[in-house]
């Protein structure tokens, strides 16, 4: 055998050898649980380091060479999530707020009396009345007043307009 044929044959197991060596290498980056994930982004892929937190931008060069740029650094600060977890507890806080003083309008509607602590200064209210959302207060009684005034203005409208009806129900009927 020539030597030519001896130095072919290495380096087709080496190139075979060196395949085999990143495939493995890929399938253990990219698997569920592993250091790395690989995701594909256009040409390019992104790399999560998952262990630091660092992310890179790979992509493969005209010579066949994997280059990779840092898109954040392993020792990036933490401040995005931390506002983003203040905002979070900060909405949390009032959709508390929200559920208790939509509880609070249901027990009105169903004239049932206001439950305590909704439109005191621990709800966000005034010193004892309910609020309107805006920061100002109003008296509960006076709300009643207005909504009873409201039901009592629409019953007689109602029955007016029931009384025109009937009328002019007789006055076709006479025809």
């Amino acid at each position: 055998m020539s030597p030519w044929m001896n130095r072919h044959r290495v380096a087709i197991a080496a190139v075979l050898l060196l395949a085999g060596a990143g495939l493995a290498m890929a399938q253990t980056a990219g698997a569920p649980g592993g250091r790395y994930q690989i995701e594909a982004s256009g040409p390019n892929v992104l790399r999560l380091d998952r262990e630091t937190g660092a992310i890179a931008s790979c992509s493969s060069g005209e010579d066949e060479a994997w280059t990779c740029e840092t898109l954040v650094a392993a020792d990036a600060p933490a401040a995005p999530t931390a506002s983003l977890q203040e905002e979070n507890a900060r909405l949390r806080a009032r959709v508390e707020v929200l559920e208790r003083r939509l509880g609070a309008i249901r027990s009105i509607a169903a004239g049932g009396p206001v439950p305590d602590g909704v439109g005191t200064a621990a709800d966000g209210g005034g010193d004892g009345g309910a609020t309107s959302g805006f920061g100002d207060t109003f008296d509960l009684e006076e709300a009643r007043r207005d909504i009873d005034t409201a039901v009592e203005v629409t019953g007689y409208a109602v029955r007016r307009f029931r009384d025109l009806v009937e009328a002019l129900t007789e006055e076709e009927a006479a025809r």
